[in-house]
């Protein structure tokens, strides 16, 4: 048996040892373009603020180590620009050299990830216009802040990785501003919630500036829509991501929202022993019941542990993705899980949405609010998602909603769940527990 992996980031890294363990006698090799292997792309924004002080802390597997470790072959910089799925064949440049040489596969996996998605704006290739997507991007950003000591930036976008990026720029004391082409920042949640969010960005001297776009760049300034002018000696796009499928197309391998890879329950493609996983391919959603484009580190993660021990001989479904995320952005942390109210009336389904304060523990231990907003089936009574924005305790309550989601629960167990608490920690009656009598009211 031997599997061939394209892609060496979270998927295919976790491919690979999964397929190791699930057949230890098989050939592995992964094919990876960059000269990055198996990097934190979560911790990046860190990197640049300068709390991950060392560039190798990105990189928690050395390509010999992890080799020697999983008797796993690791080819870096090396491009594939072919796939025959009749013989099984690839076909491989070096990009160091330009050589190229041909490789064969029992099992292929494509863990190609995705790239970078960036409207055509004049100026974009401007030594101090960045995208921030991959190592290469962190390293490249980190470096010309350490040469040149921009006093102002512009983050374009305003999802996760720009709210991340914005604060690590303010502890390098550079002016930040956020672009946004939309109403509202963090477009994924619901306004009431991105909100709160915004104004502690604007208490923290972060300029957020909406419903308006780019449409040059100039050395010390971009221009607007509105033709108003933005202070600007860095300028670093955070507009979304598209997933890498061109091989995926010269497979004509069934593709679906935004051309990812469409796949079944076992990450199987359209072609028999072809497998797809992390950012390139699509996941299932239980909450929707079909296909959506969700492209996270975790969701890369599971993906490919199930692609590895798959396409190895194992028979491991994939339960599906109910979109679980959380961020620190300065002294709040915001997550959210499930469908948003907007989400789920999109939907058509009749919902039930409840959202209060309440302290994340006792007052004697300086308990400070959580602001949690929770929408439900009002037909069914299940728990459909949750937002929280709060100071402390938001991500172990985000985990305990997620679980009731992942299990279908019916919100009316929910007030009555046995949970922990001290007054060091929780409240007698947490902020759960409200969340689930609210919802019976």
């Amino acid at each position: 048996m031997r599997i061939v992996i394209i892609g060496g980031v979270s998927a295919g890294v976790s491919a690979a040892i999964n397929a190791r363990k699930q057949d230890p006698k098989a050939e592995i090799i992964i094919y990876e373009k960059d000269s990055f292997f198996s990097y934190m792309t979560s911790g990046m924004s860190y990197y640049i603020g300068g709390e991950i002080s060392a560039f190798s802390e990105l990189t928690p597997h050395d390509t010999k180590t992890f080799e020697d470790k999983y008797q796993v072959k690791v080819q870096l910089q090396c491009e594939v620009d072919r796939v025959d799925p009749e013989l099984k064949e690839i076909s491989i440049k070096k990009l160091s050299t330009g050589e190229s040489f041909l490789d064969h596969y029992d099992k292929l996996i494509l863990a190609t990830g995705s790239t970078s998605f960036v409207p055509a704006i004049e100026g974009f290739t401007k030594e101090h216009v960045f995208t921030f997507r991959t190592l290469k991007d962190s390293k490249a950003i980190h470096d010309y802040i350490t040469t040149n000591h921009p006093c102002c930036a512009c983050i374009v976008g305003s999802g996760y990785t720009a709210l991340e990026l914005a604060e690590n720029l303010t502890l390098l004391d550079i002016d930040v501003t956020i672009l946004e082409k939309e109403h509202q920042i963090l477009p994924n949640y619901d306004l009431d919630m991105a909100e709160l969010v915004e104004q502690e960005l604007m208490e923290e001297q972060v300029r957020v500036i909406k419903n308006n776009s780019v449409i040059e760049i100039q050395k010390d300034h971009v221009i607007l829509e509105d033709e108003a002018l933005v202070e600007a000696q860095i300028v670093i796009f955070c507009t979304g991501i598209r997933p890498n499928t061109s091989i995926a197309k010269e497979l004509q391998l069934e593709l679906g929202e935004r051309d990812a890879i469409v796949i079944d329950e076992f990450m199987q493609t359209s072609r028999e022993d072809i497998y797809a996983c992390g950012d390139c391919a699509l996941v299932y959603s239980p909450l929707l019941n079909r296909l959506i484009y969700h492209p996270m580190e975790t969701v890369a993660n599971k993906t490919g542990l199930i692609a590895g021990k798959n396409a190895a001989g194992g028979k491991v479904a994939y339960i599906g993705t109910i979109m679980t995320s959380i961020i620190k952005c300065f002294s709040y942390t915001v997550g959210m899980t499930g469908l948003t109210e907007k989400e789920a009336m999109r939907e058509g389904i009749e919902i039930r949405v409840v959202k209060h304060v309440k302290i994340d523990k006792s007052l004697l231990f300086q308990g400070e609010g959580m602001v949690i907003k929770a929408v439900a089936d009002a037909k069914t009574n299940q728990l459909l998602g949750v937002q929280i924005v709060g100071k402390n305790g938001v991500d172990k309550r985000l985990d305990i909603f997620a679980v009731l989601i992942q299990l279908r629960a019916d919100y009316r167990v929910i007030s009555q769940l046995d949970l922990s608490y001290a007054p060091p920690y929780a409240t007698a009656r947490d902020p759960i527990h409200y969340t689930g009598l609210l919802l019976e009211q």
